[in-house]
């Protein structure tokens, strides 16, 4: 008998150590690394999966996405981007255009802001989503000053950005 319970208690160590080392592992497929595609929203606002820039996290890894990105997050990452990327409007309008697409936190702290000092005046290419999880996605917006990391949450049923920050440029 003792040797069965010392057996089975094994095999439950084992499964779990496994389980828990997978655990920590980045989602992937045998066929496909999850840092060869990423998910992008089209010109008519639909989730795509598409070729991209990889995605590291912070120990340089390719953070997982969830299989569907909110597609209004990416949405408002690019609306706000597309707001922030214009330095020449009057201080009034400009804090006005970008506090409405942003959290009320957030919106206060921009009104210390001289949009001339924004160095980026168009965005130039796709928004890519990071990472996501229901209520956060963090989007990369790039613009000819570089790219813009956005961090959005969803805030009483609309995605609002809560902190912007330039990452390369």
């Amino acid at each position: 008998m003792r040797p069965r319970l010392v057996t089975a208690a094994a095999s439950c160590t084992a499964a779990a150590a496994l389980i828990m080392s997978s655990a920590c592992l980045p989602a992937t497929h045998d066929h496909e690394p999850a840092h060869d595609r990423t998910q992008a929203v089209d010109a008519g606002g639909h989730l795509t999966e598409s070729a991209g820039p990889p995605a590291p996290d912070a120990d340089g890894l390719a953070a997982p996405l969830p299989t569907a990105v909110p597609a209004a997050a990416v949405d408002a990452a690019t609306r706000f981007a597309d707001a922030w990327a214009r330095p020449h409007l009057p201080a009034d309008r400009w804090r006005e255009d970008v506090a409405a697409l942003a959290t009320a936190e957030y919106a206060t702290m921009l009104r210390t802001v001289d949009p001339a000092n924004v160095p980026a005046t168009r965005i130039t290419g796709q928004a890519w989503p990071r990472e996501s999880t229901t209520l956060r996605v963090v989007v990369d917006v790039p613009t000819d000053a570089g790219t813009l990391r956005l961090v959005c949450v969803a805030s009483h049923g609309r995605w609002l950005v809560a902190t912007v920050q330039m990452v390369d440029g």
